[in-house]
């Protein structure tokens, strides 16, 4: 399988659509900032701070996540991967994939959210992965957030 330097983008809209941390971290992050505002518009001082320490927090884990997210876009090789396994339970499921890197073979997997395009996954289907180019055990599904 083909290893080399990945030069794309992540892309804040697929990321959203595709990673559960990352969405819910801006979906409590906007439901908090609402708050602060009905908070300083009622004049609740107390509650401000709480509700703003809060916020702080889920900000900090999406930076911290988004950051992860786009780390593999600028240190992470290309390589292809082949679907093992996928499978679905409601609104969310796992894909399993192998991929090789240096005469190794590595068995990784990662949760997804089910949508029309991670519908159509299928086993034994090809796909690009970002491999981390210092940790190979780490990959991600390149079209997911690009």
């Amino acid at each position: 399988m083909k290893n080399e330097k990945c030069n794309n983008k992540i892309k804040l809209i697929n990321a959203l659509k595709h990673d559960y941390a990352l969405l819910g971290s801006t979906i409590f992050s906007v439901f908090l900032l609402i708050l602060i505002i009905y908070s300083a518009f009622i004049n609740d001082m107390k509650m401000l701070i709480i509700l703003v320490s809060i916020e702080l927090v889920f900000m900090c884990l999406w930076a911290i996540r988004f950051s992860y997210l786009a780390s593999f876009f600028k240190n992470s090789l290309e390589s292809k991967g082949k679907i093992i396994d996928i499978w679905f339970y409601r609104d969310r499921g796992r894909v399993t994939y192998v991929y090789q890197i240096d005469d190794m073979l590595f068995k990784r997997g990662m949760a997804i959210m089910k949508t029309k395009y991670t519908k159509s996954f299928q086993k034994e289907q090809e796909v690009d992965l970002l491999v981390k180019s210092n940790a190979h055990k780490k990959a991600i599904i390149k079209v997911l957030y690009s």
